[in-house]
Protein backbone atom coordinates (compact mmCIF):
# COMPACT_ATOMS: atom_id res chain seq x y z
CA UNK A 1 0.00 0.00 0.00
CA UNK A 2 1.31 3.43 -0.92
CA UNK A 3 2.01 5.80 1.94
CA UNK A 4 0.50 8.81 0.26
CA UNK A 5 -1.72 11.52 1.70
CA UNK A 6 -4.92 11.22 -0.31
CA UNK A 7 -6.09 14.74 0.56
CA UNK A 8 -2.88 16.31 -0.78
CA UNK A 9 -3.23 14.32 -4.00
CA UNK A 10 -6.82 15.49 -4.42
CA UNK A 11 -5.86 19.13 -3.87
CA UNK A 12 -3.06 18.85 -6.40
CA UNK A 13 -5.32 17.15 -8.95
CA UNK A 14 -8.11 19.71 -8.56
CA UNK A 15 -5.64 22.59 -8.86
CA UNK A 16 -4.34 21.18 -12.13
CA UNK A 17 -7.79 20.41 -13.48
CA UNK A 18 -9.51 23.66 -12.51
CA UNK A 19 -10.97 25.34 -15.57
CA UNK A 20 -9.11 22.80 -17.72
CA UNK A 21 -10.83 19.48 -17.90
CA UNK A 22 -14.19 18.70 -19.38
CA UNK A 23 -15.14 15.45 -20.97
CA UNK A 24 -17.32 12.42 -21.51
CA UNK A 25 -16.59 8.87 -20.39
CA UNK A 26 -18.56 5.86 -21.63
CA UNK A 27 -18.90 2.91 -19.23
CA UNK A 28 -20.06 -0.65 -19.84
CA UNK A 29 -21.67 -2.35 -16.84
CA UNK A 30 -22.02 -6.12 -16.51
CA UNK A 31 -23.22 -8.31 -13.65
CA UNK A 32 -22.20 -11.93 -13.10
CA UNK A 33 -25.47 -13.81 -12.68
CA UNK A 34 -23.99 -17.31 -12.57
CA UNK A 35 -23.94 -17.31 -8.79
CA UNK A 36 -27.58 -16.24 -8.56
CA UNK A 37 -29.53 -19.19 -7.26
CA UNK A 38 -32.88 -19.85 -8.91
CA UNK A 39 -35.08 -21.90 -6.65
CA UNK A 40 -38.47 -22.80 -8.07
CA UNK A 41 -40.09 -26.25 -7.69
CA UNK A 42 -40.45 -28.08 -11.00
CA UNK A 43 -38.11 -25.82 -12.99
CA UNK A 44 -35.67 -27.82 -15.13
CA UNK A 45 -32.03 -26.87 -15.73
CA UNK A 46 -32.63 -25.73 -19.31
CA UNK A 47 -35.27 -23.25 -18.18
CA UNK A 48 -33.00 -22.00 -15.40
CA UNK A 49 -30.18 -21.49 -17.92
CA UNK A 50 -32.49 -19.47 -20.20
CA UNK A 51 -33.61 -17.30 -17.28
CA UNK A 52 -30.01 -16.61 -16.26
CA UNK A 53 -29.14 -15.69 -19.84
CA UNK A 54 -31.99 -13.18 -19.94
CA UNK A 55 -30.95 -11.78 -16.56
CA UNK A 56 -27.36 -11.36 -17.76
CA UNK A 57 -28.56 -9.51 -20.85
CA UNK A 58 -30.77 -7.24 -18.74
CA UNK A 59 -27.78 -6.30 -16.57
CA UNK A 60 -25.57 -5.36 -19.55
CA UNK A 61 -25.90 -1.60 -19.74
CA UNK A 62 -24.05 1.40 -21.14
CA UNK A 63 -23.72 4.59 -19.09
CA UNK A 64 -22.46 8.07 -19.92
CA UNK A 65 -20.55 10.31 -17.51
CA UNK A 66 -20.28 13.97 -18.50
CA UNK A 67 -17.85 15.78 -16.22
CA UNK A 68 -15.91 18.93 -15.52
CA UNK A 69 -13.66 19.80 -12.60
CA UNK A 70 -16.26 19.51 -9.85
CA UNK A 71 -19.55 18.44 -11.43
CA UNK A 72 -20.91 15.49 -13.39
CA UNK A 73 -24.06 13.88 -14.74
CA UNK A 74 -24.38 10.12 -15.05
CA UNK A 75 -27.15 8.34 -16.95
CA UNK A 76 -27.92 5.20 -18.89
CA UNK A 77 -27.58 5.36 -22.65
CA UNK A 78 -31.02 4.97 -24.18
CA UNK A 79 -31.29 1.87 -26.33
CA UNK A 80 -33.47 1.76 -29.43
CA UNK A 81 -36.74 0.14 -28.41
CA UNK A 82 -37.87 -2.86 -30.40
CA UNK A 83 -41.05 -2.34 -32.40
CA UNK A 84 -44.21 -3.23 -30.47
CA UNK A 85 -42.17 -3.71 -27.27
CA UNK A 86 -43.98 -2.97 -24.03
CA UNK A 87 -42.52 -1.85 -20.73
CA UNK A 88 -43.67 -0.43 -17.45
CA UNK A 89 -41.53 2.33 -15.91
CA UNK A 90 -40.66 1.68 -12.26
CA UNK A 91 -37.69 4.04 -12.09
CA UNK A 92 -33.95 3.46 -12.25
CA UNK A 93 -33.40 5.33 -15.54
CA UNK A 94 -32.76 8.79 -14.14
CA UNK A 95 -29.94 11.30 -14.44
CA UNK A 96 -27.66 11.55 -11.41
CA UNK A 97 -25.99 14.90 -10.78
CA UNK A 98 -22.92 14.99 -8.55
CA UNK A 99 -21.14 18.08 -7.22
CA UNK A 100 -17.90 17.15 -5.49
CA UNK A 101 -17.14 20.67 -4.27
CA UNK A 102 -20.54 21.08 -2.59
CA UNK A 103 -20.87 17.37 -1.61
CA UNK A 104 -24.26 17.08 -3.34
CA UNK A 105 -25.82 14.18 -5.22
CA UNK A 106 -29.28 14.43 -6.78
CA UNK A 107 -31.09 12.05 -9.13
CA UNK A 108 -33.81 13.29 -11.46
CA UNK A 109 -36.04 10.30 -12.11
CA UNK A 110 -39.43 9.43 -13.56
CA UNK A 111 -41.39 6.67 -11.83
CA UNK A 112 -45.06 5.75 -11.66
CA UNK A 113 -45.79 8.52 -14.19
CA UNK A 114 -44.37 11.18 -11.88
CA UNK A 115 -41.10 13.14 -11.76
CA UNK A 116 -38.92 13.11 -8.67
CA UNK A 117 -35.80 14.89 -7.46
CA UNK A 118 -34.13 12.31 -5.23
CA UNK A 119 -31.51 13.63 -2.82
CA UNK A 120 -28.76 11.14 -1.97
CA UNK A 121 -26.31 10.82 0.90
CA UNK A 122 -22.93 11.87 -0.49
CA UNK A 123 -20.88 8.72 -0.05
CA UNK A 124 -17.59 9.07 1.83
CA UNK A 125 -15.02 6.56 0.60
CA UNK A 126 -12.12 5.49 2.80
CA UNK A 127 -9.90 4.47 -0.12
CA UNK A 128 -6.70 2.50 0.38
CA UNK A 129 -4.18 3.28 -2.37
CA UNK A 130 -2.46 0.10 -3.54
CA UNK A 131 0.98 -0.25 -5.08
CA UNK A 132 -0.36 -1.79 -8.30
CA UNK A 133 -0.81 -0.34 -11.76
CA UNK A 134 -2.07 -1.32 -15.20
CA UNK A 135 -3.17 0.26 -18.45
CA UNK A 136 -6.79 0.76 -19.44
CA UNK A 137 -6.81 1.81 -23.06
CA UNK A 138 -4.17 4.50 -23.40
CA UNK A 139 -4.26 5.54 -19.74
CA UNK A 140 -1.93 4.45 -16.95
CA UNK A 141 -4.01 3.52 -13.92
CA UNK A 142 -3.45 2.87 -10.23
CA UNK A 143 -5.44 0.58 -7.97
CA UNK A 144 -7.46 1.52 -4.89
CA UNK A 145 -9.81 -0.49 -2.74
CA UNK A 146 -12.21 -0.32 0.19
CA UNK A 147 -14.04 -2.94 2.26
CA UNK A 148 -17.70 -2.19 3.06
CA UNK A 149 -18.95 -4.03 6.16
CA UNK A 150 -22.52 -5.28 6.45
CA UNK A 151 -24.67 -2.57 7.97
CA UNK A 152 -27.36 -3.06 10.62
CA UNK A 153 -29.90 -1.86 8.06
CA UNK A 154 -28.82 -4.58 5.61
CA UNK A 155 -29.12 -7.22 8.32
CA UNK A 156 -32.65 -6.10 9.20
CA UNK A 157 -33.62 -5.97 5.52
CA UNK A 158 -32.28 -9.50 5.02
CA UNK A 159 -34.36 -10.86 7.91
CA UNK A 160 -37.41 -9.09 6.50
CA UNK A 161 -36.86 -10.45 3.01
CA UNK A 162 -36.14 -13.90 4.41
CA UNK A 163 -39.54 -13.95 6.09
CA UNK A 164 -41.28 -12.68 2.95
CA UNK A 165 -39.41 -15.24 0.87
CA UNK A 166 -40.49 -18.12 3.11
CA UNK A 167 -44.11 -16.94 3.07
CA UNK A 168 -44.25 -16.26 -0.67
CA UNK A 169 -45.67 -18.74 -3.14
CA UNK A 170 -43.93 -17.19 -6.12
CA UNK A 171 -40.31 -16.48 -5.05
CA UNK A 172 -37.77 -18.16 -7.31
CA UNK A 173 -34.47 -16.47 -6.37
CA UNK A 174 -32.47 -17.87 -3.49
CA UNK A 175 -31.73 -15.32 -0.79
CA UNK A 176 -28.10 -14.72 0.09
CA UNK A 177 -27.10 -13.51 3.52
CA UNK A 178 -25.30 -10.15 3.18
CA UNK A 179 -21.50 -10.28 3.39
CA UNK A 180 -18.79 -7.60 3.53
CA UNK A 181 -18.02 -6.33 0.03
CA UNK A 182 -14.56 -5.50 -1.28
CA UNK A 183 -14.69 -2.76 -3.91
CA UNK A 184 -11.69 -2.45 -6.22
CA UNK A 185 -11.24 0.49 -8.57
CA UNK A 186 -8.66 1.67 -11.07
CA UNK A 187 -8.13 5.40 -11.59
CA UNK A 188 -5.86 7.53 -13.75
CA UNK A 189 -4.10 10.69 -12.61
CA UNK A 190 -3.71 11.54 -16.30
CA UNK A 191 -7.30 12.81 -16.06
CA UNK A 192 -7.02 14.71 -12.76
CA UNK A 193 -10.65 14.97 -11.71
CA UNK A 194 -11.80 13.25 -8.51
CA UNK A 195 -14.84 11.67 -10.13
CA UNK A 196 -16.15 8.38 -11.49
CA UNK A 197 -19.25 6.38 -12.41
CA UNK A 198 -22.30 6.04 -10.14
CA UNK A 199 -21.48 7.42 -6.66
CA UNK A 200 -17.75 6.63 -6.86
CA UNK A 201 -15.35 9.54 -6.40
CA UNK A 202 -12.59 10.81 -4.12
CA UNK A 203 -9.39 9.69 -5.85
CA UNK A 204 -6.74 11.88 -7.51
CA UNK A 205 -7.93 10.94 -10.98
CA UNK A 206 -10.93 9.73 -12.96
CA UNK A 207 -12.07 6.22 -12.01
CA UNK A 208 -12.05 4.05 -15.14
CA UNK A 209 -12.92 0.65 -13.68
CA UNK A 210 -14.98 -0.59 -10.73
CA UNK A 211 -15.36 -4.14 -9.46
CA UNK A 212 -18.06 -4.31 -6.81
CA UNK A 213 -18.93 -7.87 -5.85
CA UNK A 214 -20.70 -9.36 -8.87
CA UNK A 215 -20.82 -6.13 -10.89
CA UNK A 216 -18.05 -4.68 -13.05
CA UNK A 217 -18.05 -1.21 -14.63
CA UNK A 218 -15.42 -0.54 -17.28
CA UNK A 219 -14.72 2.66 -19.20
CA UNK A 220 -14.66 1.94 -22.94
CA UNK A 221 -14.21 5.44 -24.35
CA UNK A 222 -13.13 8.91 -23.22
CA UNK A 223 -13.53 12.24 -25.01
CA UNK A 224 -11.63 15.12 -23.40
CA UNK A 225 -12.28 18.82 -23.95
CA UNK A 226 -14.66 18.43 -26.92
CA UNK A 227 -15.04 21.39 -29.26
CA UNK A 228 -18.70 21.68 -28.34
CA UNK A 229 -19.00 22.55 -24.65
CA UNK A 230 -20.88 20.06 -22.49
CA UNK A 231 -23.76 21.49 -20.49
CA UNK A 232 -23.77 20.02 -16.98
CA UNK A 233 -26.85 21.28 -15.15
CA UNK A 234 -28.20 20.60 -11.69
CA UNK A 235 -31.60 18.83 -11.95
CA UNK A 236 -34.63 20.92 -11.05
CA UNK A 237 -37.61 18.97 -12.40
CA UNK A 238 -39.72 16.91 -10.01
CA UNK A 239 -40.94 16.49 -6.45
CA UNK A 240 -38.14 16.69 -3.87
CA UNK A 241 -37.75 13.44 -1.93
CA UNK A 242 -34.97 11.51 -0.16
CA UNK A 243 -33.67 8.18 -1.42
CA UNK A 244 -35.12 6.31 1.57
CA UNK A 245 -38.52 7.96 1.03
CA UNK A 246 -38.43 7.05 -2.66
CA UNK A 247 -37.56 3.42 -1.95
CA UNK A 248 -40.32 3.15 0.66
CA UNK A 249 -42.83 4.64 -1.77
CA UNK A 250 -41.74 2.24 -4.53
CA UNK A 251 -42.07 -0.76 -2.22
CA UNK A 252 -45.56 0.29 -1.14
CA UNK A 253 -46.59 0.86 -4.75
CA UNK A 254 -45.39 -2.56 -5.85
CA UNK A 255 -47.02 -4.29 -2.87
CA UNK A 256 -50.33 -2.64 -3.75
CA UNK A 257 -50.13 -4.27 -7.20
CA UNK A 258 -49.77 -7.82 -5.84
CA UNK A 259 -52.59 -10.29 -5.47
CA UNK A 260 -53.00 -12.80 -2.63
CA UNK A 261 -50.30 -15.03 -4.12
CA UNK A 262 -47.79 -12.20 -4.39
CA UNK A 263 -48.14 -11.89 -8.18
CA UNK A 264 -48.00 -8.44 -9.77
CA UNK A 265 -50.69 -7.92 -12.41
CA UNK A 266 -50.14 -5.26 -15.05
CA UNK A 267 -52.62 -3.96 -17.57
CA UNK A 268 -50.51 -2.87 -20.54
CA UNK A 269 -52.15 -1.47 -23.63
CA UNK A 270 -50.09 -1.85 -26.76
CA UNK A 271 -50.29 -2.45 -30.49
Amino acid sequence: MKKITLISLLITSISIAQNTFQGTAIYESKTDVKSIGIDMPGMDEETKAKMLKKLASAFEKTFILNFNTFESTYFEEQKLKMQNSQAVQFGGNGITYKNIKEQIQITEEEAFNKNFLISEDFKKWDWQLMDESKKIGEYNCQKAMVVIPVSDEEKLEYEKEKKNHNDSKTSFLKLEEPQPVTITVWYTTEIPVANGPENYWGLPGLILEVNNGKTAILCSKIILNPKEKIAIKRPTKGKKITRSEFEKMSEEKLNSMKDADGVIHLNVIGN
